[in-house]
C-alpha cells in the first residue's frame, strides 16, 4: 500500500491533465508539458496497476471480496500494464495515435475505481446492500464503463473534427 496509494495519486491526478489539448503542444525546441510529465506517468502508472496486482493476489481478501473479484483485479490489472507497455513502444516508434490510444485505454482502467462510486451508490438506494457477487459484477462493470468511454472517446478521435455542412450564404441573402 506503501507504494500503490502515492502512484494512484499521482498517475490519476497528472494523467488527467495530459487531455488537456494545450498542454500536449510544446514551444520551440521545448519538451511539452504533456512529454516531460509522461516520463513520470509511465513508471507510476506501473507501478500502481503492478502494486494493485501484488496486493490483489498476496493480501488477504477483506469480507466481500471473491475469486471472482481476484479474477477481475488481475485481469484489469494486467491490462492495464499491458496498455502502459504498449503506449510507450507506439510512442517509441513515434506512432502518436496508438500511443494516445494505449494510454487512454490504462487511464480508463486506473480511474475505474472512481467509476464505482457512480455505479454501486445507485444499486445500493434502488437494490439496497451488495453480497459478493454482486460487489464483484459492479466493480467489473466500472472498469468495463470506464473502457467503453474510452473507446468512445478513441474513436471519436478518429473521425476527426466534427463537420458541420452548412448551405451556403448568397450575397442577396446577407443582411
Amino acid at each position: 500500500m506503501l507504494i500503490h496509494i502515492p502512484t494512484v495519486t499521482v498517475y490519476l491526478v497528472l494523467g488527467a491533465f495530459q487531455f488537456v489539448p494545450s498542454l500536449r503542444r510544446g514551444k520551440r525546441g521545448r519538451p511539452s508539458w504533456h512529454k516531460i510529465a509522461g516520463r513520470t506517468l509511465a513508471p507510476t502508472g506501473l507501478l500502481a496497476a503492478l502494486s494493485g496486482l501484488w496486493m490483489a493476489v498476496f493480501y488477504d481478501l477483506p469480507p466481500l471480496d471473491g475469486p471472482l473479484l481476484l479474477v477481475l483485479r488481475l485481469v484489469f490489472g494486467s491490462a492495464m500494464v499491458a496498455f502502459i507497455v504498449l503506449g510507450f513502444i507506439a510512442v517509441r516508434r513515434h506512432n502518436y495515435v496508438r500511443h494516445s490510444e494505449w494510454m487512454s485505454r490504462a487511464y480508463a482502467i486506473g480511474i475505474a475505481q472512481g467509476t464505482i462510486v457512480v455505479v454501486t451508490i445507485p444499486w445500493i438506494l434502488l437494490v439496497g446492500p451488495v453480497d459478493e457477487l454482486t460487489r464483484a459484477l459492479l466493480i467489473g462493470a466500472s472498469w468495463v464503463l470506464s473502457l467503453v468511454v474510452a473507446e468512445y472517446f478513441i474513436h471519436r478521435r478518429a473521425q476527426g473534427p466534427a463537420r458541420t455542412t452548412r448551405p451556403p450564404v448568397l450575397p442577396a441573402q446577407a443582411h
